[in-house]
């Protein structure tokens, strides 16, 4: 699981605590995942992972395109008096095909609530950056310690991830 190995190099980097708040969750959790003993739903951990130290994102109906961690960090939000918290709460209970919560509104899920452009479209150097940096680490994930099959793995992701933007760019402008 090249996941949990990069888990591990994060934890190692920087330690549980940072790690746990990149992720949104406990210490605890990520302790249990670093050495095998997590009792809960690995593939909803696995997508944190993604989305906190790959770069994978969701498009949200409510929020726009964003990190796979913070739709499950929005999933558990409470309505309360925060109308974007009932605004999650509704999406996230209304089949969204993110949400790992049980289905308790019928109908069609709730239209799209973000006024920005989307996330795609708003480029920055430091995600291109830190996209790319991501990009690396996984290419020697694959690849060991082999330079010339790193260097294969990385121009492959590479490839993957403009095709994927692309998709993106024409998905926004209706393409």
């Amino acid at each position: 699981m090249p996941w949990i190995e990069a888990l591990k190099r994060e934890v190692e980097r920087h330690g549980l605590g940072p790690v746990a708040d990149v992720m949104g969750v406990s210490r605890g959790a990520v302790s249990q995942l670093v050495n095998n003993k997590y009792p809960g739903n690995l593939d909803s951990m696995k997508k944190r992972v993604e989305g906190a130290f790959f770069n994978r994102t969701v498009l949200c109906p409510v929020a726009g395109e964003i990190p796979a961690q913070q739709c499950f960090t929005n999933q558990r939000k409470k309505p309360g008096s925060n109308p974007m918290n009932l605004r999650f709460f509704k999406a996230c209970r209304s089949g969204c095909e993110h949400s790992q919560q049980k289905p308790q509104f019928s109908g069609e899920l709730i239209e799209s609530q973000y006024l920005e452009e989307p996330r795609a479209t708003q480029i920055k150097r430091e995600d291109i950056g830190r996209a790319l940096e991501l990009l690396r680490r996984e290419a020697e994930l694959k690849a060991g310690n082999d330079t010339e099959q790193q260097q294969l793995a990385y121009i492959d992701l590479l490839e993957k991830k403009v095709r994927e933007l692309s998709d993106k760019l024409n998905h926004y402008q209706g393409n």
